[in-house]
């Protein structure tokens, strides 16, 4: 660790067109695998259940070990009960639901990057009107 130090304090020289013998940079940080975490809702529900705070609660504890500018995005969905419209209204509201939660549980605004997916992104194929709990969801994506 010292020689690695030592190198790092004669950087300065070889930028002044000097060498240092057996200094090597540092190698770059490890990329970290995203983390997903879904929040499942009832069918026409935006409130938060226990399995719901749980999972927010869990997703926070997450982004905190993560670098202070790491990204944090809620993505809300529906499943194709109703109208393509009303669908995008809720998963905008599952998905500020979420968002809010995130933050009382300590995650700055500035992180968070809210989006809707309405009925578009279904985990499970579906029919026109048929339900789907697990297309019911905000997915929080911790980069």
């Amino acid at each position: 660790m010292k020689r690695f130090s030592f190198c790092l304090g004669l950087a300065g020289l070889a930028v002044s067109g000097l060498t240092v013998a057996g200094c090597v940079p540092p190698p770059p940080p490890p990329v970290v695998a995203a983390q997903v975490y879904e929040v499942f809702f009832d069918l026409g529900a935006t409130g938060l259940n226990e399995r719901g705070r749980t999972t927010v609660e869990n997703a926070a504890a997450a982004a905190g070990r993560r670098p202070v500018a790491a990204p944090v995005e809620v993505i809300g969905h529906a499943d194709a009960i109703g109208g393509a419209a009303a669908n995008a209204a809720i998963s905008q509201a599952r998905a500020k639901t979420v968002a809010a939660a995130l933050q009382r549980e300590g995650v700055t605004p500035d992180r968070i990057v809210l989006r809707a997916a309405g009925e578009n992104a279904p985990v499970v194929q579906t029919g026109p009107d048929e339900r789907e709990p697990r297309n019911r969801r905000v997915e929080i994506i911790i980069r």
